[in-house]
């Protein structure tokens, strides 16, 4: 895993507890009670549940495993009913990372010099387009972020600068000071990116300009479904989940705040991540107890304004998780 495309600096894993909080406009937030905010409120789960709890439905999403190991990196595909089932994802020998997967469901790799886009068939991968990073004159980089166009915004390896490669070999640097190789795609077609002090910035592709955004601000920018997560280190360290849609006129500002997971004193979370279909929000922890230390995928299932912990899967250390859609 490129050491650079998730820099270890202070305060990005962040204090995290099981306590959920549902925020509405027209209440304030408050903790829901442990018992209520899915199985595991407060611990961590020997053996995960082999069916979602009654808010999930049936299906839950897929998860594309990468395992950064001394010989390379080895990818797995699994679900969730029963993780301890990795099979082997054969994937393009060349393949370093992968970013989180477009609304299709297409995954984008990166070699050391293209970009590679994927479409899985069960455990085999084909790749249906590459685009060479060189001959754009874009210096090597890991994809940050795929568009529902297939547009992939890309954060350099070296600088965390990020740039975006269009589906017609159009590559356009994106002004964000302090960039730090995170950002996820609007609904409306605008990347989100996080800059300086974890402001955010709108990029328009359609006139290669960037507005700040008002009203918050935050790490790990995720979207799914109309809705947008983001790691908020204001005061209490929380993910909220607001709706995608920017608001203002002469000054653009974050939707509203649809609901909040809080963090607690004895957890820690370095990301979250929507499913393209906005269902499922997984949120990677790192739990840490008696000097000893753990890493989960907690997996929540997403319903308009409300969340629900439906489960959570084992993680080994050093490994990335991108969420497809249920099979």
């Amino acid at each position: 895993m490129s050491p650079t495309r998730r820099p270890a600096l202070p305060g990005i894993m962040l204090a995290f507890g099981a306590v959920l909080v549902i925020a509405t406009a027209c209440a304030d937030p408050s903790p829901v009670p442990a018992g209520q905010a899915g199985p595991w409120a407060g611990a961590s789960p020997a053996v995960s549940p082999s069916t979602p709890s009654p808010l999930t439905g049936g299906r839950y999403p897929m998860l594309i495993i990468r395992a950064d190991e001394a010989t390379g990196p080895r990818w797995f595909v699994t679900l969730p009913e029963d993780p301890s089932r990795r099979r082997p994802l054969a994937v393009p020998a060349d393949a370093l990372e992968v970013g989180p997967a477009g609304s299709d469901g297409i995954l984008v790799m990166s070699s050391s010099t293209h970009l590679l886009f994927v479409a899985l068939d069960g455990d085999v991968s084909t790749v249906i387009r590459n685009q060479d990073l060189g001959r754009l004159g874009v210096s090597p980089g890991d994809p940050a972020c795929i568009g529902p166009d297939q547009s992939v915004a890309i954060a350099d390896r070296e600088t965390l600068a990020l740039t975006v490669v269009s589906r017609r070999n159009v590559a356009v640097a994106i002004d964000a000071p302090g960039a730090l190789g995170e950002c996820a795609w609007l609904a409306d077609g605008r990347l989100l990116a996080v800059g300086d002090g974890d402001g955010l910035i709108a990029w328009d592709p359609l006139t290669s300009s960037g507005r700040a955004v008002s009203g918050g601000g935050g790490r790990r920018p995720s979207t799914g479904g109309g809705l947008l997560s983001l790691v908020d280190r204001s005061s209490v360290p929380r993910i909220v989940v607001r709706s995608g849609r920017l608001g203002g006129h002469d000054e653009l500002e974050l939707g509203t705040s649809l609901f909040e997971i809080e963090a607690g004193p004895d957890e820690l979370i370095s990301s979250a991540q929507f499913s393209p279909d906005g269902g499922w929000l997984a949120v990677e922890v790192t739990v840490a107890r008696e000097s000893a230390m753990a890493r989960w995928l907690r997996l929540y299932r997403v319903d308009g304004a409300a969340a629900e912990l439906a489960t959570q899967v084992r993680l080994e250390a050093r490994e990335q998780v991108s969420v497809l859609p249920a099979p």
